[in-house]
C-alpha cells in the first residue's frame, strides 16, 4: 500500500546529518523557560498556568563549562540570533569554522567573514554540495567569490546531506542549536541555539567539522570563475529571493 512504499523509499534515502548536543545543569531551565513562551505563544494558554507547575526543579551545576541560550523570534524583531553571530565572527582572533546547511546570510555577517578574513583569520565554511532545497544552494553560490577572494575557504560536503548548524570561534567557543545562515532563520523563524564555552564539548565539536572537511572538496577561486555562464545565471536569479531564504 502507499505507507508501505512511503517507508521503504524513506528506509533506501541516505540519512541526513544534523547535530545533536545534551544539556544538563541550571541552562536547562532557559530551555524550559523557552518551550513554554512558544507554547504560550502557539496556544495562548496563560502562562502563569503553565508557569505553576512543577516545571523548573532546582539544577545544580554540572561541570564547569559556560553555557546559554540564544534565541531567535520574529516577534522580538529576529536580531538576537544575527547579533550573535555577528558578535561571534568580529570576536574572533585566530579562527572561525562554520558548518551550516544554507549559507544565505545578511549583509553584516558576509561583511564580517570578509573582513575577519582579510585579517588573516583561518575561515572555513562548510556547505552542502547540493541542499534539500536545491535554491539555496545556487543563491549561496553567488556569495563565493566576495570570500574566496578574501582569503576564506569553502568546502562543500559530499552526500550524504549536512545539515548541521555550528560555528567555532579560536578553538575556545561554539554555538549549535536550529539556526541556519540564512534569512529565514536570523530574522523569520523560531529557531534556539546554545553557546557554549567548555574547551573539551568545543574540541569535539572542531573535530567533528574537521571530519565533514575531509569529506568535502574545496572550492578554488580559479574553479568558481569557471563555471558556466548558465549556472550562473540561475545563482543570481536565486539569489534575488534572498530575504525569504
Amino acid at each position: 500500500n502507499a505507507d508501505e512504499k512511503n517507508v521503504s523509499e524513506f528506509a533506501e534515502r541516505e540519512p541526513d546529518r544534523d547535530y545533536h548536543v545534551r544539556l544538563q545543569g541550571p541552562v536547562v531551565a532557559d530551555l524550559q523557560f523557552q518551550f513554554i513562551a512558544d507554547w504560550h505563544f502557539a496556544s495562548r494558554e496563560p502562562p502563569d498556568r503553565l508557569l505553576e507547575t512543577d516545571s523548573f526543579p532546582v539544577l545544580s551545576e554540572v561541570g564547569d563549562g559556560l553555557a546559554q541560550i540564544v534565541l531567535g523570534a520574529p516577534e522580538t524583531g529576529g536580531r538576537g540570533l544575527a547579533d550573535a553571530f555577528f558578535a561571534a565572527i568580529m570576536a574572533a582572533r585566530r579562527s572561525i569554522f562554520i558548518v551550516t546547511p544554507y549559507f544565505v546570510p545578511d549583509e553584516p555577517i558576509l561583511q564580517a567573514l570578509r573582513y575577519s578574513a582579510q585579517r588573516g583569520l583561518d575561515v572555513r565554511l562548510v556547505l552542502p554540495a547540493m541542499s534539500n532545497h536545491w535554491y539555496t544552494t545556487y543563491a549561496a553560490r553567488t556569495l563565493y567569490r566576495p570570500l574566496l577572494e578574501s582569503g576564506a575557504r569553502i568546502f562543500e560536503r559530499h552526500p550524504p546531506f549536512i545539515h548541521g548548524k555550528a560555528i567555532v570561534v579560536d578553538g575556545v567557543y561554539a554555538m549549535l542549536g536550529s539556526a541556519k545562515l540564512d534569512y529565514r532563520s536570523l530574522y523569520l523563524n523560531f529557531e534556539l541555539n546554545v553557546e557554549v564555552a567548555e574547551s573539551r564539548f568545543v574540541r569535539r565539536v572542531v573535530r567533528q567539522i574537521e571530519t565533514e572537511i575531509a569529506k568535502s572538496e574545496e572550492i578554488t577561486l580559479d574553479r568558481h570563475l569557471a563555471r558556466a555562464f548558465p549556472i550562473r545565471l540561475v545563482e543570481r536569479v536565486c539569489y534575488l529571493f534572498q530575504p525569504v531564504l
